[in-house]
Parts: C-alpha cells; structure tokens; sequence
C-alpha cells in the first residue's frame, strides 16, 4: 500500500444505541458517523481533536447523528446531506488527503452513502447504512462498510409480531438478500476488487451473524467481519 502504515478501521459503535467507525492511516482520523455523545467522540481520538480530518454523516437519526453538531461547534471539517434541499448538486468533496463522493440511498429522511479515497495509500472505503435502495453501485472499492439490518426469512415469519416495525425495516433498511444482490453487482463490474467487507447495524432479534457470514462467504470468497463496539482491522 505504501505511504506508512496500512488504513485501518475501528468500530466504537454501531445499531441503534449509536453508530460510529473510523478510518485511520499514520494517526490520521476520519470518522463514519457521529452517534455517540461527545465524550465518547473525544475518548475514541483519545482527546486530540486535531488529528482528525473530516467527520462524514450520513443522515440526521440521533443513532448516527447524536454529537455530529458538537463536532461542528469544536472546528472540525464535516459532510453531511442538506437536509432541507433536495436539488443541492454538491456531492464531491476534497478534504486533505482524502476524495470524497457521496450519493443519495433510500430512506425515510435524505441518507448518504460515501465513497472515500485515500490518495496516499489509493485506498477506496464505501460506507452505506440505513437504505432499502442504491442506484450507485460501487464496484471498485478495497473496502465495503455495509448494513444488513435483517434477514428476509427472519422479519418474514415475525411480521405480526413486528406489526409496523415489519414495513419501516422492509421499505428503509438494507436486509442479507440485498446485501447480495449489491455484491453481486459489485462482482460482475468492471474493475471489481474488494478485499475487506464489513457488516455493520445488525438487528439482535432479526438477524443472524453467522449466517450472514457464511452466505456473503459463499458468494464472495472473503470472509466478512461483522463490526461490534471494539472492532478493529487492516485494511488490505
């Protein structure tokens, strides 16, 4: 990879008690998401706010979005969807060492998804959550940092039990037969070359881990890690 040390990724958070992820390369931060409480935040920088390029949001739900304007207060560079305006075309950004695409996914209010390279280490991380639809397909990343909420046969036998939790999952969360319809995609592009993929936001009661490793395994060849509060790893 070259340039130092390899990108690495670290989860301090994800699901519905707050979602946070970080890229590092040389002691260099950028973090996915803002869902903790600002202490939190501060700790996983361990209190040096000046190491950190740019914070990437994704949409405004406090489980992403919980510190997202305290980080704005305290200076540091930030990304986020306009939420009130739909017709913005900004969706390119460059901050340090870093491109930034990002592009609109399905959900119940404006949610990005992020394409971020490293020039440097030409390291490319995508990062989608908390969508039921993509017209982008990101078919030339190193890294896939990606939701599945649920699996289908799961939510499909608990539906009463679920009652209106059963269409908000099914219209605005990505679930396991998604995610391989995704990969697939992914796969029979051109330039396809993934190596890691991570699985963020599972749901307790309506998912399986293993599972859903075995199946992406199955279909991919790589071993997918499934991201917890802890999770750390190199990125190839």
């Amino acid at each position: 990879m070259g340039q130092g040390e390899q990108m690495k990724y670290k989860c301090f958070g994800t699901g519905s008690k707050g979602n946070l992820h970080r890229l590092s390369h040389n002691e260099r931060y950028v973090y996915l998401d803002a869902g903790l409480a600002f202490p939190r935040f501060k700790e996983s920088c361990g209190w040096q706010l000046d190491k950190v390029d740019f914070v990437a949001l994704t949409h405004g739900h406090v489980d992403h979005g919980k510190c997202f304007e305290d980080i704005k207060k305290a200076g540091i560079p930030t990304i986020s969807p306009p939420i009130d305006d739909w017709e913005s075309t900004q969706t390119e950004f460059e901050i340090g060492d870093w491109k930034i695409k990002a592009w609109d996914v399905e959900h119940d209010v404006r949610n990005w998804a992020y394409l971020l390279y490293h020039k440097p280490t030409k390291h490319k991380t995508a990062y989608m959550t908390d969508f039921s639809y993509t017209k982008l397909v990101p078919a030339t990343v190193d890294t896939l940092i990606l939701e599945i909420s649920y699996i289908d046969d799961i939510i499909e036998s608990k539906q009463n039990e679920l009652g209106d939790r059963y269409l908000r999952l099914v219209k605005y969360h990505n679930s396991l037969r998604r995610a391989k319809e995704l990969l697939q995609k992914m796969m029979d592009s051109e330039g396809y070359k993934l190596k890691n993929l991570i699985i963020c936001h599972l749901s307790d009661r309506n998912s399986d881990a293993e599972r859903i490793k075995q199946e992406l395994f199955e279909l991919t060849g790589i071993m997918p890690v499934i991201a917890d509060k802890g999770t750390e790893v190199e990125l190839t």
